[in-house]
């Protein structure tokens, strides 16, 4: 049943030094169920997982379950801002909230009031990250964040680091959904484990079924106990990125 994990277990098992990984999961306030259920699965392994909330998505007893279950979790569950609607501001092209089309003011503005929802909902589980819908935006988005005094910003790992002094970022390499339907996860795992920095593996929940629930939890447990494995929250890896020159 876990053969599909065979390439990450030799991997780890040939690396020479401990491997970094995080989870992050997005679109927190959209099927609220299976958001849950994920959580349960890493409660159960004891590993951190970050959640990407949608402000205007969130209802209040899905945010009362974060805070309760975040407080159980000792801090291996955070939660922070996943742009403010998740809402497509481009009328052609690829899909953008905080897009090309948008001026400073008009993120601006979008950004604040989903980090103000967020923090009236969350409270102190509230990390300063931020996650853009469909891990696109715009450099002026990268400024507006540094301005607000976010810490970091987390996109795919496929897209140029924008450089501003401050604002570090943190990628992920691993999309769960699109893999688990090429039949490459395991090899695309094991690639990421072989890379330099930090690996990041990024769920849907919305979108998983019941054989994405049960590969992650036969991740999880792998992960959970390799030796060569060091699980992290998002927050652990905030390092501000130097100016380019």
């Amino acid at each position: 049943m876990s053969a599909w994990l065979d390439p990450l277990r030799a991997a780890l098992d040939h690396a020479t030094t401990p491997r970094t990984m995080f989870f992050r999961d997005d679109d927190a306030g959209w099927e609220d169920d299976r958001l849950l259920r994920l959580l349960d699965h890493f409660a159960g392994h004891g590993v951190p997982v970050d959640v990407a909330a949608i402000p205007a998505a969130l209802g209040n007893a899905t945010a009362r379950a974060l805070v309760d279950r975040a407080a159980a979790a000792h801090g291996r569950l955070r939660v922070h801002q996943h742009g403010c609607a998740h809402r497509n501001h481009e009328p052609t092209g690829r899909k953008y909230e905080f897009g090309p089309r948008r001026s400073a003011r008009r993120q601006r503005a979008d950004i604040c009031a989903g980090r103000a929802q967020l923090q009236m909902l969350l409270g102190p589980i509230v990390d300063p990250i931020f996650t853009p819908p469909w891990n696109r935006c715009t450099r002026v988005t990268a400024q507006v964040l540094l301005d607000l005094g976010f810490a970091a910003l987390s996109r795919d790992a496929g897209a140029a680091p924008f450089g501003l002094g401050g604002l570090a970022e943190v990628p992920v390499h691993v999309d769960w959904v699109r893999h688990a339907r090429e039949g490459t996860l395991g090899r695309a795992l094991a690639a990421g484990a072989q890379g330099d920095g930090p690996l990041g593996i990024m769920l849907h929940h919305a979108v998983m079924d019941e054989s994405d629930f049960a590969r992650l939890d036969t991740l999880l447990a792998l992960v959970a106990r390799h030796p060569r494995v060091a699980c992290v929250p998002m927050r652990a890896l905030l390092r501000p990125v130097p100016c380019e020159a």
